[in-house]
Order: C-alpha cells, then structure tokens, then sequence
C-alpha cells in the first residue's frame, strides 16, 4: 500500500479546530440567508437556506495558522453533496493589495447525494472582491489567513454539504 504524500489538514474529530470554524452569511450587507455548521460523527455539516433578496449567499470559514498552505498544489476532500453550486476560497495576508481579496473556485461534484472524494488546484483559484472576479495578484499561499466553502449560486432554497475530511497535497 503506497502512502498518501497528502496531510489531513482536519477529519472533523473532537479536537479544538472544530471550534475555530465560523459562519457568515449575507446579512453582514443587509441580506436574509441562513446558515449553520454542525459536527456530527466526525463530519461537518454546512447547511441553511438562500435568500437571494438583498444578498444571497453563506459560507463556513476556518483561519489558517501561517505557512499552512506552503509546500501544498491543491487540496483533496471526501463530501457529501446535494445538487447546488459550492465554492472554495481562501485568503491571503498579501501587503502588495490595497484592499481585501478572496481567491475561490468551483469545487466539482460528480454525484448529488452521495460520498465522493473532490480535488481543487490552488492554481486554479481566481480573485475576487465582493462576489465578483477582479483582476488582481496571484493568490500567495505562503501567506494564507483563512480557507472556507460558499454557497452563492442565485437560487433561493435550502443547502446542505457534508464534508468528512479535509487534505493538503504536493501536487
């Protein structure tokens, strides 16, 4: 059996890191969405509702202690979907911007409902402010401040992503 050179950043058991995970939704500029985060069994569960009057999407956020991502091409995680849209961002500490900055990607689901593992490429993480793609500096992953999920894909109803554990990979 070969060793796997990924490193599990969380499996979501009873440790502290569960209690460093946080939610923002959209009411934070005057919107109506839900979400909440439970552990259950080792997972985490990322669910709520959209509304997309006034806002229109929820995210669960974890901070990352400095140099986490260095070293790391993508991250690997096992989920349990349903059949909305998610994304994965991540921030950074760059001093060279003037303004804060999201890197985020689509995170590609093969199967609603069922238990899948799903890479994402840090390459492929694209900058954002406010919801929408901008034209900015590369994401500097040496200097990653926080990583997180969104839910933001212009419909209105309920969520729910089950995620059982999280990797950092070379390549």
């Amino acid at each position: 059996m070969t060793k796997s050179p990924c490193r599990r950043l969380t499996d979501f058991g009873p440790d502290f890191v569960n209690q460093l995970w946080r939610v923002v939704n959209d009411d934070v500029m005057g919107g109506q969405s839900t979400g909440r985060l439970s552990f259950d069994a080792g997972t985490l569960l990322f669910e709520g509702e959209i509304n997309t009057d006034g806002g229109g999407f929820s995210s669960a956020r974890l901070p990352l202690e400095p140099q986490t991502l260095s070293g790391h091409a993508r991250i690997e995680l096992r989920v349990r979907p349903d059949d909305r849209s998610y994304t994965v961002m991540f921030d950074d500490n760059c001093p060279a911007r003037a303004r804060r900055v999201s890197h985020r990607a689509p995170i590609g689901f093969r199967t609603p409902g069922e238990w899948q593992t799903v890479s994402v490429l840090l390459n492929d993480l694209y900058p954002a402010a406010l919801g929408k793609p901008i034209e900015e500096l590369p994401f500097r992953r040496d200097l990653a401040t926080r990583m997180g999920f969104m839910i933001s894909d212009d419909v209105d109803g309920p969520f729910r992503l089950e995620i059982d554990w999280i990797d950092l990979c070379p390549q």
